[in-house]
Formats: C-alpha cells, sequence, structure tokens
C-alpha cells in the first residue's frame, strides 16, 4: 500500500478534536449611567471567543445606534474553569468617536493597561451553562448570551 494511501487512512481515523463550547460570539447589554453626568445609556458589549484568543467590544447607544466606544483584541488560554487574557491591542473613541488604538510595546502601553485596570496577563474564571457565559474578573461577574 504506498505511504500516501496509509496517511490518508489514519488522519481519516483519528479522533476529530472538538472546539470548546465557549468559543463563539457572546453579548451582554445593560444600562449604565455617564460618568459625572448620571444619564442613562444602553451600552451592549460583545465578546468573541476564539481558540487562542478574543476581542472585546463595547458600544454604547447614541441616537438609536450603537457607536463603538472601547476595543481589547489578545490572546487567550483557557483551562476547564479559567481563561489567562492577555492584552496586546485596544482603542478607545476619542472626542470626535473615532478609536483610537494603541499596542503592546508602543510608548504609554502599560499606563492604558493600567487606566483599564488590566495586568499584563489576567486571570478570569467562567461559568458556562447552555448558551450562558457568566465571566468573572477581580470578584465582579458578568453574564453574557450567546449570540
Amino acid at each position: 500500500m504506498p505511504v500516501f494511501l496509509v496517511a490518508v487512512l489514519l488522519s481519516s481515523c483519528e479522533k476529530k478534536e472538538k472546539d470548546p463550547a465557549w468559543i463563539g460570539t457572546w453579548i451582554h447589554e445593560e444600562v449604565v449611567p455617564i460618568p459625572d453626568i448620571g444619564i442613562p445609556v444602553p451600552v451592549k458589549i460583545t465578546l468573541i471567543l476564539e481558540k487562542t484568543s478574543f476581542e472585546y467590544l463595547m458600544a454604547a447607544e447614541v441616537f438609536n445606534q450603537f457607536i463603538d466606544v472601547a476595543v481589547v483584541k489578545g490572546d487567550l488560554g483557557a483551562t476547564d474553569t479559567e481563561f489567562t487574557i492577555t492584552p496586546k491591542t485596544m482603542a478607545m473613541a476619542n472626542d470626535s468617536g473615532e478609536l483610537e488604538w494603541i499596542s503592546e510595546g508602543d510608548p504609554g502601553w502599560e499606563e492604558e493597561i493600567a487606566q483599564w485596570e488590566l495586568g499584563e496577563t489576567n486571570s478570569a474564571s467562567y461559568e458556562l451553562d447552555g448558551n450562558t457565559l457568566l465571566l468573572i474578573l477581580d470578584g465582579e461577574s458578568i453574564a453574557f448570551t450567546r449570540e
């Protein structure tokens, strides 16, 4: 039997590794008061989890449409109960509503991480129950629903 055929047969017999159930797009919505003003604003957080990366996107509703106000992207490690989150790039909306990006290694990166109350690497525990993901970071929990 040719080597190629043996390799094909063996690879087709290998057990396919199933992706973790937490992979996907998760949504959290709430109404929060604007600091210093107190006016309640609807906020939508989208959390996109892939096997080795994440994206956290916060949008606020302004004039009946959601506008991106903050984004964090980075590396993700996972066990059965815990995520290891390593931010690599982030953005905040400036006064004109445009996102201003900063990445690991850029001047001011450490200050930006500190402003977000994040470390270079962060641990968050999680619980998954069907279409609900409960993320617990620094004692605070937030519930997401699968999109």
